[in-house]
This record gives structure tokens, sequence and C-alpha cells, in this order.
């Protein structure tokens, strides 16, 4: 991949692929109600935030999206496993950041 501004041959042909080619949409339709500190669920299909693990301070770690409604309002954020309890984190432009700890 070259930078933005090169006008070489391939990178031309690979902007051209990437507009005529839309990006897949994510379609799933499984909802569950958790609290923090519930057992995480083992047997779902959870959605990992970024397709894979995330760095931390304790090292790579699966962390899955989660949807909290905050007074009507979706907030997007990510749960992970804590010692097999749910443990997650949201933030928003609107609210301070909410870290939610079994």
């Amino acid at each position: 991949d070259g930078p933005a501004q090169c006008r070489c041959f391939e990178c031309l042909r690979r902007r051209e692929l990437e507009k005529a080619t839309p990006a897949p949409l994510l379609m799933v339709n499984e909802w569950t109600d958790y609290r923090a500190g519930d057992a995480f669920p083992p047997a779902k299909r959870l959605i990992k935030a970024l397709n894979r693990p995330l760095n931390t301070k304790q090292g790579p770690q699966d962390q899955y999206v989660a949807l909290w409604y905050h007074f009507g309002n979706a907030v997007m954020g990510r749960a992970w496993s804590s010692q097999g309890k749910i443990a997650a984190t949201f933030a928003s432009c609107w609210y301070k950041s909410h870290h939610l700890q079994p």
C-alpha cells in the first residue's frame, strides 16, 4: 500500500478496486440483556472488538462489542470476561467514560 498521493499503476488500480467493492456488512440480530457482574456467556456468538485480541496491561485479551442504553441513548462500548464475570467500558461524547466492573 503506497501513500495516498501515489499515482503509480498499482496504487491507482487498488484505489479503484476499493471504490468498486463495497465493504461487507455484518448483520447480527442477536441481543441479550446482561449486567456487569453476571456470568460471562460462553456459548453465545459474540462479535470481537476489531476482530482480534486487544492489547491490555495484562497482555492480549478478547474484548467484545457491547451496547448500553443510557437514558434512551445508545452508547457503544466493549465487554470482556473478568474472572468469569462480565466487565465493560463505555464512552460517548455525551457522557463521561463509564467503566463497569463486577
